[in-house]
């Protein structure tokens, strides 16, 4: 819950470590924050609420579920088929690149399934 002590910032599949508290509650008792209770573990190593379209953020993690952290404030993730750089910046979850997808290409906002033309026929 808010303020508590916590180790990281939590999504459904996974849990990113901010590292340990310097002080604060027993390692038993510091949890992670999750996204989806409205809440991101801080650099001060406490649960704080997300932030809301419009809000200042500095990275993703710290905007609330379906906004991303577009040049330091929480925007609306982009619809399937908008230019994206990144997985972050889209709705459906994935920024799919043609090719290699090389850095500072790029991609077009989709759903994020490993099913795909290139996957269905082989390459991984």
């Amino acid at each position: 819950k808010h303020n508590d002590a916590c180790v990281g910032s939590c999504d459904v599949n996974d849990c990113s470590s901010s590292g340990s508290p310097t002080s604060g509650p027993a390692p038993n008792t510091q949890v992670g924050c999750y996204r989806a209770d409205g809440l991101f573990c801080d650099s001060s190593s406490t649960c704080q609420p997300l932030a809301d379209a419009g809000q200042p953020c500095a990275f993703e993690e710290t905007c609330k579920l379906g906004l991303y952290c577009n040049d330091g404030l929480c925007a609306p993730a982009q619809a399937d088929g908008a230019s994206c750089a990144s997985n972050d910046e889209c709705a459906g979850g994935a920024c799919i690149f043609s090719g290699a997808g090389t850095v500072g290409s790029e991609g077009i906002c989709g759903k994020d399934t490993l099913a795909s033309a290139s996957t269905c026929g082989g390459e991984l």
